[in-house]
């Protein structure tokens, strides 16, 4: 079952797919994707994730909606 933790000291998002060591990763912007030794996701960390902003323009399309 996905792991999801947020730290809001370092805005970063992280869920955990699986228990498998990561052993490679690709990075895209603020994006992190790593993979075990057998090319499975394993992990995503989204960097610089401000989750009040995230919230609050979630709170705003429901009001427009």
């Amino acid at each position: 079952m996905p792991k999801i933790l947020y730290d809001p000291e370092v805005k970063i998002l992280s869920v955990r797919l699986r228990d498998s060591k990561s052993v490679d990763s690709d990075i895209k912007e603020n994006v992190v994707l790593d993979y075990d030794a057998e090319g499975h996701l394993v992990n995503i960390d989204v960097m610089n994730l401000n989750i009040e902003d995230f919230i609050n323009t979630i709170q705003r399309e429901e009001v427009l909606a």
